[in-house]
């Protein structure tokens, strides 16, 4: 069985034929990352950045120095594209959540592939529309007031995107508080009690939906 190409995870390449593909994978920079490793900084250069195997978090910082979670990657996901195309990363940190094998192309090879390859900039716009749409459902969840209504909205929205009734949270309970507005101890408190409730049962990251939120 032929191995799998990285940029075959991708979306953004997916549709592409084998021998496009081929092309594509030959401008990546393959790289091995430890848990908690800094891939990202904003003093990088441009990179499109694709997560093989593994997990990590996209975080900036607040004027206090603390982390705010901006969005979690697994395997197949990427981040970057906007970087590539001109615009400066200034603000935002990638961190490896786990050992994780990355893949690298740089600004350069991508913008060269880009001009022979209508193909992908179609889709690198409909994946883009598809980010901004992720990013308003985090701005919507952050316009609830109520911190137990926007977790049980939370947990609801990741229920219909993994499609099961047992779910696991994309990152830890600390970054998910990051990204939710509030505290690991608020979450975790609301957790306990909507369990107490007989709503959910929960572990660590893996959370069971019984009853509607």
């Amino acid at each position: 069985m032929a191995e799998e190409l990285c940029v075959q995870l991708v979306p953004l390449f997916q549709k592409l034929d084998l021998e496009k593909q081929q092309q594509v994978e030959q401008l990546v920079h393959h790289q091995h990352t430890k848990m908690h490793e800094l891939i990202i900084t904003p003093d990088s250069q441009n990179q499109l950045v694709i997560i093989a195997h593994g997990s990590v978090k996209m975080y900036s910082l607040d004027s206090n120095g603390n982390e705010k979670v901006v969005r979690a990657l697994s395997s197949g996901d990427f981040v970057g594209e906007t970087w590539l195309l001109g615009i400066n990363n200034q603000n935002y940190f990638i961190e490896a959540v786990e050992d994780s094998d990355i893949c690298i192309i740089n600004q350069a090879d991508f913008l060269a592939l880009l001009k022979n390859s209508p193909e992908i900039t179609a889709t690198l716009l409909k994946e883009q529309a598809e980010r901004i749409t992720s990013l308003r459902k985090q701005t919507q969840l952050l316009s609830i007031v109520n911190i137990s209504t926007r977790i049980t909205t939370y947990l609801s929205q990741l229920q219909q995107s993994q499609g099961k009734a047992s779910i696991e949270l994309p990152f830890a309970l600390k970054d998910v508080a990051s990204y939710l507005g509030t505290t690991p101890e608020t979450l975790t408190r609301k957790l306990k009690l909507l369990e107490k409730q007989g709503k959910i049962e929960y572990h660590l990251r893996k959370i069971k939906i019984k009853d509607k939120l």
